[in-house]
């Protein structure tokens, strides 16, 4: 690798990178304690989960933002530090801007707001990491199995899982 572009991917991954300074000023001065983190290709925002339901909304309904098409929902188990993120991924369709928004949960007990009454196709997103990492999405319209069988038991997307039936074992985390 170039010594050019070494230095460039260090560079975006060390601070924020201010994708639209007109968004940015909108988001920070409605939302002052929400937080820009460091992402070298969409907007993220780091949301705590009592914000994510007003952050949302004025993403989606604020003229400025106008962020009016859900993408998808993903989870991340970070196991050695205690911790899960929930990541939702939306887009304006005026001109395909995107924006992430970033939320840290306790990995004991992952709650956060639902967000599928704001953006309905989210319904079958937070289902999957429901069902699949064991984040708990409340006010969630359908919180019924979307993928496993009613019977099935443990998260298989948690570094910890082993599903001795069927012979697979994580490699360790």
């Amino acid at each position: 690798m170039s010594e050019e572009i070494k230095n460039t991917t260090e560079t975006a991954v060390e601070a924020p990178v201010v994708h639209d300074a007109e968004l940015h000023a909108v988001i920070s001065g409605a939302f002052p304690d929400v937080v820009m983190v460091a992402s070298p290709q969409i907007a993220t925002y780091a949301v705590k989960p009592a914000h994510l339901h007003a952050f949302a909304l004025f993403l989606r309904d604020d003229a400025r933002c106008g962020f009016d098409f859900p993408l998808l929902v993903t989870g991340v188990d970070r196991a050695p530090e205690n911790r899960m993120e929930v990541f939702y991924h939306l887009l304006r369709t005026r001109d395909g801007r995107k924006v992430v928004i970033k939320i840290d949960l306790d990995r004991v007990n992952p709650v956060l707001p639902s967000l599928a009454m704001i953006y309905r196709s989210f319904d079958w997103h937070e289902r999957e990491q429901m069902e699949l990492l064991g984040i708990t999405f409340e006010g969630h319209p359908d919180p019924r199995k979307l993928l496993l069988d009613d019977t099935y038991t443990g998260y298989p997307l948690r570094k910890e899982y082993e599903d001795e039936a069927h012979e697979y074992i994580k490699r360790p985390y």
